[in-house]
C-alpha cells in the first residue's frame, strides 16, 4: 500500500523538540474550547480525545518526521490531524471512543487509501 510514502518519509530518532512543543501548545488550545464553539452547536474536543491525539503524535513523531496540523472536528468532539509527505496528503481523524480513521491521497494520481486503527496500534499507523 502506497509504497511511495516510504520514499518521502524521513525516519526520526526523536521528535523535534520545537515541533513537539508546537503540537502540545495546539492541544492545550483545543482543550480550552467549549461546546458550541461553532455556530453554537459543535461539541468541543473531549479531554480523552486530546490525550489520545497527543500520545499518538508523540509516539508517531518518534519514528516518522512529520509536521502535523491539528483541528477540532465540528460534529462530535473529535480531532483531525493533517500532514503532507511530499505529494501525499494524509489525514488522521481521532474519535472520542478511541478509534482513528486514516486517509491518504496522492496529489498526482488521486490514488487513495483508507483504514481504521485503534490508538495503541502505532506500528500499524506508522507502517500505513
Amino acid at each position: 500500500m502506497f509504497d511511495f510514502i516510504k520514499r518521502v518519509l524521513r525516519p526520526s530518532q526523536a521528535p523535534d523538540p520545537t515541533e513537539m512543543d508546537r503540537v502540545r501548545m495546539r492541544i492545550r488550545e483545543l482543550g480550552l474550547m467549549e461546546d458550541g464553539w461553532y455556530d453554537g452547536e459543535c461539541l468541543a474536543p473531549t479531554a480523552e480525545t486530546l490525550m489520545l491525539v497527543l500520545s499518538t503524535l508523540e509516539r508517531l513523531m518518534a519514528v516518522v518526521d512529520i509536521h502535523p496540523y491539528i483541528y477540532p472536528m465540528a460534529d462530535f468532539g473529535g480531532v483531525q490531524v493533517e500532514m503532507v509527505f511530499g505529494r501525499i496528503e494524509a489525514e488522521l481523524e481521532f474519535f472520542p471512543e478511541g478509534s482513528i480513521e486514516a486517509t491518504a491521497v496522492h496529489a498526482d494520481s488521486d490514488a487513495r487509501m483508507a483504514d481504521t486503527f485503534l490508538a495503541d496500534d502505532i506500528k500499524s499507523i506508522a507502517h500505513w
